[in-house]
């Protein structure tokens, strides 16, 4: 996980909107699933967080193991995700700002390519409460 993630983290530098990325911390943990898919849902997610982080803020990435998981928290803050649209914002279409006020442009596809790519890997994704901003998190299977 943490070889992709690095890979992901180089590339974001040449973003457009690109932030500083801090790793918090890298356990160097095996996962299930499709690297490239994998690889995808990093690059939404954490296009996702530079996009509405404020400018010159830092985006804070972990991994983590969990039980029987492996966890990537991806934290940025930006204005964050109200509570009753932490499950709405991985459908399809929905936008936080459909008015596009914020200025930060989208199609309102990312999170829900996202929510099923990680799905197919029997996993999860969804967003941690209690934190200021918005923190993602997506949770894998160990590799056996």
């Amino acid at each position: 996980m943490a070889a992709v993630l690095e890979r992901v983290i180089d590339a974001s530098r040449n973003w457009r909107h690109a932030q500083p990325v801090t790793v918090l911390d890298t356990d160097d943990i095996n996962a299930e699933g499709d690297p490239a898919l994998f690889e995808q849902v990093l690059v939404n997610i954490l296009d996702n967080a530079m996009k509405y982080s404020q400018p010159g803020s830092q985006v804070a990435v972990r991994i983590e193991r969990r039980r029987s998981s492996a966890r990537v928290t991806i934290a940025d803050d930006g204005p964050g995700v109200a509570p009753e649209d932490h499950e709405r914002v991985f459908e399809k279409f929905f936008r936080v700002d459909p008015e596009q006020l914020t200025g930060v442009a989208g199609t309102g596809l990312g999170l829900y390519i996202s929510r099923e790519l990680i799905r197919r890997m029997h996993g999860r994704v969804g967003i941690l409460t209690g934190t200021s901003g918005a923190t993602f998190f997506i949770d894998l299977p160990l590799a056996r």
